[in-house]
């Protein structure tokens, strides 16, 4: 946190290193959502997707649309996406945090739960994905940090 324009450059640099790949682009739309500028976001994350639809950048979008109240473009991309993520194409961390942008604790907490068992690799920047800003202050946040770190074997 506080370093956003930082991030914002180290993206740009990347973004202009490989500007056909989608991740340069979903870069750049992570850290303007990191940041609360949603529309920004949105953009590169329509960037992103314009280059090549992944599962996650679809989902990231998602979550900016949900953030920037339009929750019915949400959850009409999660309905479109259901598929994939019934073929374990999507993160579960990120499904979690798109339910949290939603306003859907409960089934974000399942989500959650759902990663960890199948150790999704995404959790461990689950503190700092802006997806998750939602679910932070929910009282189950703690102890699933807690969870993650006694999984991971970590002391913190």
């Amino acid at each position: 946190a506080g370093h956003d324009a930082e991030a914002l450059q180290e993206a740009a640099k990347l973004r202009d290193m490989h500007p056909d790949a989608p991740a340069s682009h979903t870069t750049i739309g992570l850290v303007h959502m990191h940041a609360g500028r949603y529309p920004e976001a949105e953009a590169a994350f329509v960037r992103a997707m314009e280059l090549g639809p992944e599962p996650v950048g679809q989902l990231y979008l998602a979550a900016a649309r949900a953030q920037m109240g339009r929750p019915d473009d949400a959850e009409k991309m999660l309905s479109a996406m259901t598929p994939r993520i019934e073929q374990g194409l999507a993160s579960p961390t990120v499904i979690a945090g798109l339910h949290g942008a939603l306003g859907r604790n409960d089934e974000a907490f399942v989500w959650f739960d759902r990663a960890l068992a199948a150790r999704d690799p995404n959790m461990v920047f689950l503190t700092t994905l802006p997806i998750a800003e939602t679910v932070r202050t929910d009282p189950r946040w703690p102890a699933l940090i807690r969870r993650i770190d006694t999984a991971s074997g970590s002391t913190s």
